[in-house]
Order: structure tokens, then C-alpha cells, then sequence
């Protein structure tokens, strides 16, 4: 008895780490997402007040705005309107 109530606890524990560890990661990415879209935004803006209007694509702000455009982690592109200078989710 006493170590099937051992082996539950170790699968209890085992399960709330795995949780944990999820729960990390998302947020994580979550952040990185996040800090992304930081970086294009103020990088739309800046070159906004620059230029005196929107880039046409966020290509155009590469290299004097961003390094090199952002992706998604699933690496497909951030959606960007030229025509309100707005990222879409």
C-alpha cells in the first residue's frame, strides 16, 4: 500500500511539472510575441514621422528600422495595413 500511495504522488508531482513547464513556455512566447510587435510598431512609427506617411510593407523598414522583419513562431509573417500603418492580428 505504502508504495502505491509512493507511485502516486511521484505521477501527482510528475504531472503538476509538466503543467508547469507548459504553462512557462507559453508565456514565454507569449512575451517574445508580444515584444515583436513592440519592435514593428515603433519601428512603423518612427519611420512614419520621418517619412511623412505609412512604409508600404514592413520590407521597407528593414535595415534602418528593424534588423530584419519579425515572423511569427510558427514562422509565417506579422499582417501589416500600409494604409493605417497597423499590424493585424
Amino acid at each position: 500500500m505504502k508504495t502505491l500511495f509512493s507511485v502516486g504522488m511521484v505521477v501527482l508531482l510528475i504531472g503538476c511539472n509538466v503543467e508547469t513547464v507548459t504553462k512557462a513556455t507559453v508565456e514565454a512566447e507569449n512575451t517574445a510575441i508580444l515584444a515583436d510587435k513592440v519592435e514593428i510598431r515603433t519601428a512603423i512609427r518612427t519611420y512614419e514621422v520621418e517619412m511623412g506617411e505609412y512604409p508600404a510593407s514592413l520590407n521597407d523598414l528593414v535595415p534602418d528600422y528593424l534588423s530584419s522583419v519579425p515572423t511569427r513562431r510558427d514562422g509565417s509573417s506579422f499582417e501589416y495595413d500600409p494604409g493605417t500603418g497597423q499590424l493585424l492580428d
